[in-house]
């Protein structure tokens, strides 16, 4: 990997972090179309460190209102408790049968249509004054569409906070739960990664891993910034037309290729 790929790709995880359209999906078909080799394992746990961190700030307030343990803060902790349980056992039931979705750009473009479908029934349902219904069912259900969301193409922030939408969630707090609901998957995640990864590789590649951590956090922030305020305008729209626009030229070029 060089430097022009590294900031390449930390764009692009960047990017497509936070907002609707599926990271994996992205990832998936870049390196198919224009042949690029997977990153490796410590840099791209490296690049999810980087958008782990764009949340932890983002949110910082609501992140030390949940720490000093208020009655809101225990039922914030005991909401994403819940909902980490359903993805943590697709997650290790079939984590790998999901794997083989990413050998194929099919998948993850069908995936891709499925997303649009959500977010464009989330825009239809989204009203700013529904706030109710934070109970434990709810949560169980986003976190069971999370763990779903490990599919390439179900892109995780938008299915997630559609289905909140859907059940009767405000659209602020419904992004509020679903990007504080995956520190704990992203996290883990990337633990994992690293104690799987070649540490020697540290020195030696630091260098080029450091620039995409940079352009991961910085695009991260400014994707995360640009999501909150299509929230609060109720305008999901252009981001479902975008799914439906990918998926089926994915799916056009590679029936071409054929």
């Amino acid at each position: 990997m060089n430097l022009g790929q590294s900031i390449f790709l930390g764009i692009i995880q960047g990017i497509t972090e936070f907002l609707p359209i599926s990271s994996s999906a992205h990832l998936v078909f870049f390196q198919h179309f224009f042949r690029l080799k997977e990153p490796p394992l410590l840099f791209d746990s490296l690049l999810h460190f980087s958008t782990f961190l764009v949340t932890i700030i983002f949110f910082w307030a609501r992140i030390k209102e949940i720490l000093k343990f208020t009655p809101d803060g225990v039922n914030a902790v005991k909401l994403i408790f819940i909902a980490s349980l359903p993805t943590a056992i697709i997650g290790f039931t079939f984590g790998k049968i999901f794997e083989r979705a990413f050998n194929t750009v099919f998948y993850p473009a069908f995936f891709l249509l499925i997303t649009g479908l959500l977010l464009w029934v989330a825009e239809k349902k989204s009203l700013p004054e529904r706030n109710k219904k934070q109970n434990i069912r709810n949560a169980f259900l986003v976190g069971l569409v999370q763990g779903i969301a490990l599919l390439p193409g179900i892109s995780r922030s938008g299915s997630t906070i559609s289905t909140g939408i859907i059940l009767g969630w405000s659209p602020t707090f419904a992004a509020e739960f679903s990007f504080l609901l995956s520190l704990p998957a992203i996290f883990g995640v990337t633990v994992i990664k690293l104690l799987e990864s070649n540490f020697s590789l540290i020195n030696r590649e630091l260098v080029l891993y450091l620039p995409g951590m940079f352009f991961a956090f910085l695009f991260g922030l400014l994707s995360l910034k640009l999501l909150w305020r299509s929230l609060l305008k109720h305008n999901w729209k252009f981001f479902s037309y975008y799914c439906w626009f990918l998926g089926l030229t994915v799916l056009i070029l590679a029936f071409i290729k054929r």
